[in-house]
């Protein structure tokens, strides 16, 4: 069955143990979701699956499971948001945008909407290649910007690409901290 950005067909492969720390939830199309050994018996044998953001491509494991309330007969769980339960008022995030299918306790935290939004990788429609980095046609400039607190801050306009790059990352590291993400 071909992939159309969404591994959905039924998937009956055990977890594999890799040792004391690392075990592997298969996934359709040959990919796979990393977790930490101790959570095995906790992710189960269910059928994993993945779906694709669509703004950035990045895969997420999840499964279907039933629903509580009869309106809906299944409802989608994280692998993220098992290994590491929600608290009040947080998500669960990766720390490596990059790497979504670790789950690993290791490369997961808790974070608020706002801290989520910074972490994100650039857009697939990025044309500058930069994160941040814009071209303003009619400036005929490169424009820097950076989300904060849900508003846009402008950084400014320059001649080159790669110096609207660094701005934005300067930018980034005092308004995101930890949650930064430049790529």
């Amino acid at each position: 069955m071909p992939d159309k950005g969404h591994g959905t067909y039924n998937l009956r492969m055990p977890i594999m143990v890799i040792g004391p720390s690392i075990a592997y939830v298969p996934l359709p199309h040959g990919f796979y979701a990393v977790i930490d050994s101790w959570n095995a018996g906790r992710v189960g044998t269910t059928n994993w699956h993945y779906s694709v953001d669509a703004n950035t491509g990045s895969k997420y494991a999840k499964r279907n499971v039933p629903c509580i309330s009869k309106a809906s007969k299944q409802t989608c769980q994280m692998l993220h948001n098992l290994v590491l339960e929600n608290k009040a008022g947080f998500s669960v995030d990766h720390k490596d945008i990059l790497r979504t299918l670790d789950c690993r306790e290791a490369n997961l935290r808790y974070a608020n909407r706002s801290q989520q939004v910074v972490n994100q990788r650039k857009k697939r429609t990025n044309t500058s290649g930069y994160k941040g980095v814009y071209r303003h046609a009619a400036a005929m400039k490169w424009c820097a910007q950076i989300g904060v607190d849900g508003k846009r801050v402008y950084l400014g306009y320059f001649d080159t690409k790669e110096l609207a790059y660094e701005a934005y990352c300067k930018a980034a590291e005092i308004y995101h901290g930890e949650f930064r993400r430049t790529a």
